[in-house]
């Protein structure tokens, strides 16, 4: 199980719904809370004992029909583990296709690669990846939790999936499907010595530390023949009273709790490390957003733009098919996608209450067009009133375009990234303490 990013949408269509007031909406759908991994970081995982739930093809099919009217343009089917019903996510992705929604996005915790050498594997992987493609899934992603096979498979479960993933990705790729690694920040990050601050340690050493782990992290996606990255940003399942999570892909293990020096020095290497990368894989993660979140846990400033979940964005909880702002504001049920965009007072530009990137990252992206859009001298102002960040968002539209929008049935034109890649010492980023 891993947390979903935002899809990505063509500029045209995005446009569009900006000129109207809008983000192109998003829905994040649980189709199931069955999982068949033991990662202790999700409460999820198979050893715990709570019911499961489906929600069901006939069900789903009738909620994506109604989002689609209501102007959802991109729609996540998660999990759980989303291809324990390959079949059923298949036919959802054709159904919300033809509804209109430009842009449908899946993934695996990697299951379906494990037994690689035994005979078969390339046809069960043809299959389905074939069928995944023709249906109209146009985004992909595949777990992955430490640059150590051993690492990632004990936490998994899944003996042998790291080098079915290495015989698989091709397969996925002569079927016109290029899947994105799901890079999850956990202390696994470090491999066989977890990640973490020592007694004493300077921050600029631990940041470098970190500096080191993330770069062996997105070059082991390389050499498994990754095109494409995600990147989930570290999150705890704690927050304020009443918050608990109703997606409970977070859970209280060790391996997710970070201090706030230890957050502030993981996000400048991952910014810098992002920087140094981008011109060899497509990285969704925008960097205004990962500074964003710098600013607010080294120095508590705000920076960036308030997060869209309970406008524009929602998630669909799997066990009733309740609808919420987002996966973790489980106390605040809604009744249907908010037509029109219609806000919701007081929480729209304020909600901290976590660090998850589903919605965070691409409201950090939008929130500059639609305030231009709603002001255009306020938006103008703000703009200037952080240049740094400003120039970095700036940056991060021109790369997402570069990245062809990360579009997973196109392979990468890396003549149009290498002008994004920033050597190290080169990429700025804010100081971490």
């Amino acid at each position: 199980m891993s947390r979903v990013c935002a899809v990505s949408l063509p500029w045209l269509s995005l446009a569009g719904d900006i000129l109207r007031g809008r983000a192109p909406g998003q829905a994040v759908i649980q189709y199931t809370d069955r999982c068949n991994a033991s990662c202790v970081q999700c409460g999820m995982r198979r050893q715990n004992p709570e019911p499961r739930s489906r929600l069901g093809v006939e069900r789903a099919g009738a909620l994506i029909e109604r989002l689609a009217s209501r102007g959802v343009r991109a729609i996540s089917l998660t999990g759980g583990e989303p291809l324990l019903y390959l079949g059923d996510v298949a036919a959802l992705a054709r159904l919300a296709r033809r509804a209109g929604v430009a842009s449908v996005r899946t993934g695996t915790n990697g299951f379906i690669f494990q037994e690689h050498a035994k005979p078969g594997f390339s046809g069960k992987i043809a299959a389905a990846a074939g069928l995944l493609r023709q249906n109209g899934v146009n985004a992909f992603w595949i777990s992955l939790d430490s640059p150590e096979p051993s690492v990632h498979e004990r936490n998994r479960g899944l003996p042998g999936v790291v080098d079915g993933i290495r015989a698989g990705l091709p397969v996925f790729h002569a079927q016109g499907l290029y899947p994105a690694v799901n890079l999850g920040l956990s202390r696994l990050v470090g491999g066989t010595q977890p990640l973490a601050a020592r007694d004493g340690e300077e921050p600029a050493a631990f940041t470098a530390r970190c500096e080191e782990a993330l770069s062996r992290f997105f070059s082991f996606a390389l050499e498994l023949g990754f095109t494409t990255a995600n990147v989930c940003y570290p999150m705890h399942e704690s927050g304020p009273a009443g918050y608990a999570p109703v997606y409970a892909a977070a859970d209280s293990g060790a391996i997710m709790d970070f201090t706030a020096l230890e957050t502030a020095a993981l996000l400048t290497a991952l910014d810098r490390t992002i920087a140094a990368y981008r011109g060899r894989l497509r990285i969704f993660a925008p960097r205004s957003s990962i500074l964003a979140l710098l600013s607010r846990h080294a120095h508590g400033l705000r920076r960036g733009h308030g997060c869209l979940g309970g406008r524009d964005f929602v998630f669909i909880d799997a066990k009733d098919m309740r609808m919420y702002p987002c996966g973790y504001r489980g106390n605040e049920p809604m009744e249907d996608f908010p037509a029109g965009g219609a806000r919701r007072r007081g929480r729209e530009k304020k909600c901290e209450l976590c660090d998850w990137e589903c919605f965070r990252d691409p409201s950090n992206l939008l929130g500059p067009l639609l305030e231009l859009r709603r002001s255009p001298a306020r938006g103008l102002r703000r703009l200037l009133a952080d240049k740094e960040w400003a120039g970095v968002w700036l940056e991060d539209l021109a790369y997402f375009r570069a990245c062809g929008w990360f579009d997973a049935t196109r392979a990468p034109e890396p003549s149009r990234m290498a002008k994004f890649e920033r050597r190290r010492e080169n990429a700025p980023a804010a100081e971490a303490v």
